[in-house]
């Protein structure tokens, strides 16, 4: 189980504790390279090729459940509901061209902004969130005199490497607030391809309310869906401070990166949406973004969650 572009258009919870079990985990510093000659004075999320095995996998967060029998049999529902939704928006026809089109276009364009500094479109390709990681990043390496340049020599077909369908107020799914804030207003469940979220209720509503009649009025309110790819690619990354070339390499690498549509009232809005596009005009412009590139923010939300679940003591 899996917890947690306009600008490519162009290619067309639970009890009060929240309880997880969580998947192998990497001790790898995930967002910085590893020392070696300029790479170990620069903080900045991009994994070099020759630390491609620091990049960790995807996180496996589930909620547990008291007889671990039925556990299974909800992740398997799960996964086969969160597929079937998906193709109830998307043909075979539409995911198949994203794969082997939009999803190499989108990360070689990415990597083109980055190096460029181009912040408009890092604002266009990226959710709000990650586009805020990079800007920050940038903006540090640039006032220590340093820049980046990323240069993505090809690329090799993306596979698929799985879905996730976010079902709750958009707010609760902000990583740009801490997990532990979100925890205080909102309660998680999470299964295999799909994460629920609900307000938690007031002492006033508590006695008449209940997760799963939450979840029956949230589900058909908002709606988001995450597909994750890997991307096998040949990538040089320099790294210059002023004239000087300080570090450099070039390597075969796989990037695992998440594509993401905004939120919708639903899914049969998100539907709307996609498929009738400027003219549902009462909805938001249907578009995919990047929102998580080397899982880093997946991995940032997996440690928050963890913190939020030690004893206040520790």
């Amino acid at each position: 189980m899996h917890v947690g572009i306009s600008a490519i258009q162009r290619y067309r919870v639970l009890a009060p504790s929240l309880r997880l079990v969580f998947g192998p985990l990497s001790t790898a510093r995930l967002s910085y390279s590893t020392s070696r000659r300029g790479r170990e004075t620069v903080q900045f999320p991009w994994v070099w090729p020759a630390d491609a095995n620091s990049i960790p996998p995807h996180s496996n967060l589930k909620t547990r459940t008291v007889i671990p029998f039925f556990g299974n049999i909800f992740e398997w529902y799960t996964n086969i509901a969160s597929r079937g939704l998906i193709r109830s928006v998307f043909d075979s026809s539409y995911l198949a061209e994203m794969r082997d089109k939009m999803v190499s276009a989108a990360f070689v364009s990415m990597t083109e902004a980055i190096s460029n500094q181009d912040y408009d479109m890092i604002d266009q390709i990226m959710s709000p969130h990650l586009a805020r990681v990079y800007r920050r990043a940038l903006e540090n390496i640039k006032a220590q005199g340093f820049q980046l340049k990323i240069n993505v020599e090809n690329t090799l077909a993306p596979q698929q490497g799985g879905q996730m369908i976010n079902i709750g107020p958009p707010d609760s799914f902000n990583k740009s607030v801490p997990f532990s804030r979100r925890l205080d207003r909102y309660a998680f469940k999470y299964s295999q391809g799909m994460c629920v979220s609900v307000p938690r209720p007031n002492r006033q509503d508590s006695a008449n309310s209940t997760f799963s009649n939450q979840v029956k009025s949230t589900v058909n309110e908002w709606t988001s869906i995450e597909l994750w790819y890997k991307v096998p690619a040949t990538v040089k990354v320099d790294l210059w401070k002023g004239n000087k070339l300080i570090d450099s390499d070039r390597g075969k690498i796989e990037i695992p990166i998440t594509f993401s549509t905004p939120f919708y009232e639903g899914i049969m809005n998100l539907g709307r949406a996609f498929k009738e596009g400027e003219d549902a005009s009462d909805l938001e412009p249907f578009r995919w973004f990047i929102s998580d590139i080397f899982n880093i923010v997946d991995m940032k939300e997996v440690q928050q969650i963890q913190l939020s679940q030690k004893p206040r003591n520790e």
